[in-house]
């Protein structure tokens, strides 16, 4: 009994250990990687790694791409680029101006009027080199 017993025991356990075996493989430079059966590993550097188990009648891919919302426009001021969905978000320069606020032609000039009576100017204006 204690043999049939042990025998057993054995058995089970070689059956579970040997029941899954797992062989791992590095895929570093980008591209398709495949290995008999149909299973294969495609990838892109810089972006998420995706796995695709294909068979004669069933195809499981697996992977996840997430979403990095913000600004996606590399010519506004607040360009992200790390971000792969475009929120709306991007914040341009003004005509002339850097994202910094610098004057990008000519000077930039601070004029103060002050309406010292109090009168609205009186529909006066003010002309700067002719403009």
């Amino acid at each position: 009994m204690k043999k049939i017993l042990l025998t057993t025991i054995c058995f089970v356990l070689v059956t579970c250990i040997f029941s899954q075996q797992h062989t791992s493989y590095a895929v570093s430079s980008g591209g398709t990687y495949s290995i008999g059966g149909g299973h294969s590993n495609s990838s892109t550097i810089g972006e998420s790694m995706v796995t695709t188990l294909i068979s004669a009648s069933n195809v499981v891919t697996q992977g996840f791409q997430q979403s990095f919302p913000g600004c996606t426009d590399s010519t506004a001021c607040n360009y992200d680029s790390a971000a792969n969905t475009d929120d709306g978000s991007c914040i341009y320069a003004a005509t002339g101006y850097d994202c910094a606020g610098n004057c990008l032609v000519g000077s930039n000039i601070l004029l103060v009027l002050t309406d010292t009576y109090g009168d609205g100017w009186n529909a006066n204006s003010l002309t700067i080199n002719g403009v």
